[in-house]
């Protein structure tokens, strides 16, 4: 009888592509500002940049068809992660981005990694309304309980449901109160390669 492979969903920004140094460069370029990677200490944008929720969707969605936005890179160690983890896993995409950019987006993917995600999820999360259920939704609907992740508020929703969080370290998602179920990477080594140990 063959064997089922391990399914596992992946966010798109901040685990498989460097989102916010692009980011960054577009607001700083746009609004003459000089933010720092050191700034970027909320998810939440408007915490970040000031104004409301509305206005920093906006500026995102403008992002979405600026320059910047289509020079965005993998992040360091997603290739060769993707590639081994793979080899015994079935992977699956699961992105807060609209799907007003799907087709960018799967692009972007497809160049940097291939042909090699089972599916590609778009919630529209970061947006005035959500277009689809949550990601640990997601994931149980299509049996995955391993996510890996840089929000921590969708880190905490997973681990509540018994999904196996690996949270990417990044200044946004900063507590002393990682709940059980959720696994902190990127501290000491890549994120990547923490990932594949804990799973091997």
């Amino acid at each position: 009888m063959e064997n089922k492979k391990r399914k596992i969903a992946v966010d798109a920004d901040e685990v498989l592509l460097d989102f916010e140094p692009a980011l960054r460069d577009y607001y700083n370029h746009r609004f003459g500002t000089s933010l720092s990677p050191n700034d970027y200490v909320h998810y939440d944008l408007e915490k970040v940049w000031g104004g409301t929720k509305k206005r920093a969707v906006e500026i995102v969605s403008d992002f979405y068809g600026s320059e910047e936005f289509k020079k965005i890179q993998p992040l360091a160690g997603a290739q060769e992660g993707v590639r081994k983890a793979s080899i015994e896993n079935e992977l699956s995409v699961v992105t807060s981005r609209p799907s007003f950019i799907e087709k960018a987006t799967r692009e972007s993917l497809e160049r940097h990694f291939g042909n090699v995600f089972a599916d590609i999820f778009f919630n529209g999360q970061y947006g005035i309304h959500s277009q689809g259920l949550d990601k640990s939704e997601y994931c149980l609907r299509n049996g995955i309980f391993v996510l890996l992740e840089d929000n921590l508020d969708i880190a905490k929703k997973g681990a509540e449901k018994g999904i196996r969080v690996y949270l990417f370290d990044k200044k946004w998602n900063q507590s002393h109160e990682i709940q059980k179920g959720i696994i902190r990477v990127g501290i000491t080594k890549n994120p990547w390669e923490e990932v594949l140990e804990d799973l091997n």
